[in-house]
C-alpha cells in the first residue's frame, strides 16, 4: 500500500486528495520503483486545472522522478535490476 496524491475532477488545489493505492506486483514489462526525489512541474498543474486533458480520472499526478528498482516484471530484459537508481 502506498500514499499517492489523486484528483477525480479537474479544478483548484482543493481538488488534491490523499489516497491509499494497493500497486501490485509489476507486470510484464514494469518495474516497481522507490521514489526518492519526485518533481511537480507544469504539467501537473495543467492536468489538475484541466488545461491538459487527461484520458483517465480518477488519477494520480505526477510524471517526473527518481529513485530505486525495488521489483522487475518478468518481461524486463534490457540489463535492469533491483537495487539500480532510475529516473523519468
Amino acid at each position: 500500500m502506498v500514499r499517492a496524491i489523486q484528483i477525480k475532477k479537474t479544478g483548484g488545489p482543493e481538488v488534491l486528495e490523499f489516497v491509499d493505492k494497493n500497486i501490485g506486483e509489476p507486470k510484464g514489462e514494469e518495474v516497481l520503483i522507490r521514489h526518492t526525489t519526485i518533481g511537480l512541474n507544469r504539467y501537473d498543474l495543467e492536468h489538475r486545472k484541466g488545461t491538459r486533458k487527461i484520458k483517465n480520472l480518477p488519477s494520480v499526478l505526477g510524471v517526473e522522478a527518481v529513485g530505486v528498482i525495488e521489483k522487475l516484471g518478468k518481461k524486463i530484459s534490457d540489463g535492469l535490476k533491483v537495487g539500480d537508481r532510475v529516473g523519468y
